[in-house]
């Protein structure tokens, strides 16, 4: 039973962390009109943001429901006004992460500082180049914010947290959502999600001995020598998801990482290499095609099309994809550049052609 963390009230409800909650909730929507609405009165919403804590009267808002399409997925992303709803689970989050995440294991990643996608991806090649590791056990969770039990995430917060105030704010978070599970959108469920998951990622570490065991969020991956080794990992996986009403896809699969490789978080890891996704690819290369003709148009790049190359060029240059680089990006970063190089030699022209005008006139 892991130490329970207490007093956790005052730290939440410090000027300091109000703070700080308050523009890191801003920073994600600085385009917003509701943003520059909070700022205007800031001493005042502040002031009522701590008396809406203090009283415990703080409840949610009804939420905003919209699609968003990513790499073929439809998710349903759950909405809330900036305040004080966002401020106020930021300021919570904040808080409770930096206690709690003592308590995780260093292979759980996704919503925790330095656990992001490259670290799991370095951790991934470093399991790989072991000279026994040939297999790969690929898993995932069956729609796992909305299938969360929500009694069972009540009861598990009470192992993890004695705080009596911050598990009344967190219940009302929890029973507030008008659909099953947990909010996919709400700055508290990735915490949510990592607690629900933890201590069976101590069962399969320290228990079952998984030792190249990696969780990203719902993603489990668990590298082996023996393909019947891992066949009763998953099973023994599968039962212990059951215990907290889950599911594992049926798409789950064992992979032999000297022909196939595994896809991992947009990757596909061989023994030998690191290649990105397929799918990646071919979507990087429509993307390039549709800046190039916008260039070769005449048009400028805006903010947009600036973002996707440098986004990209950061995924490639996390694998062994250097000559898809050259082929495909290397092109529209030298277009880029020419056309930036012809702008400023224009601006520069006109600059000298107006402090000059009585010379030339």
């Amino acid at each position: 039973m892991p130490k329970k963390i207490k007093n956790v009230k005052k730290e939440i409800l410090s000027p300091e962390n109000l703070a700080l909650g308050a523009k890191k909730a801003c920073q994600a929507r600085r385009d917003k009109a509701e943003v520059s609405r909070f700022e205007i009165d800031y001493e005042k919403n502040m002031d009522e943001l701590l008396w809406l804590f203090e009283t415990e009267s703080l409840r949610a808002s009804e939420y905003t429901f919209f699609i968003r399409l990513e790499h073929g997925k439809v998710r349903e992303i759950a909405d809330q006004d900036l305040y004080p709803y966002r401020i106020a689970n930021q300021c919570v989050a904040q808080v409770l992460e930096r206690k709690l995440d003592p308590k995780m294991i260093d292979q759980s990643y996704a919503s925790r500082v330095n656990h992001g996608t490259h670290s799991a991806l370095a951790q991934a090649w470093e399991y790989v180049q072991h000279e026994k590791i040939i297999y790969c056990l690929s898993a995932d969770i069956k729609k796992c914010y909305e299938s969360t039990n929500t009694e069972i995430l009540k009861d598990t917060l009470r192992d993890y947290i004695a705080d009596e105030w911050t598990l009344n704010y967190s219940d009302r978070v929890i029973d507030d959502y008008p659909r099953d599970g947990i909010a996919i959108g709400n700055r508290l469920s990735p915490l949510f999600l990592n607690l629900m998951l933890n201590r069976l990622d101590h069962y399969m570490k320290e228990v079952l001995h998984c030792h190249c065991y990696i969780r990203y969020a719902d993603n489990y991956f668990i590298f082996g020598n023996s393909k019947q080794w891992l066949n009763k990992i998953f099973i023994e996986l599968s039962a212990q998801l059951e215990m907290l009403d889950y599911s594992v896809k049926p798409n789950w699969q064992i992979v032999d990482l000297r022909t196939e490789g595994v896809d991992f978080l947009g990757y596909r890891i061989y023994k030998t290499h690191v290649l990105v996704r397929k799918k990646t690819k071919y979507r990087i290369k429509r993307e390039m095609a549709s800046i190039m003709k916008k260039l070769e148009s005449g048009q400028s790049p805006d903010k947009h099309d600036r973002g996707v190359v440098a986004s990209y060029y950061g995924v490639l240059k996390w694998c062994d994809s250097y000559n898809l680089y050259c082929k495909v990006i290397r092109p529209v970063v030298w277009a880029i550049e020419d056309h930036d190089r012809w702008i400023v030699g224009c601006r520069s022209l006109r600059a000298f052609m107006f402090d000059n005008y009585e010379v030339y006139a």
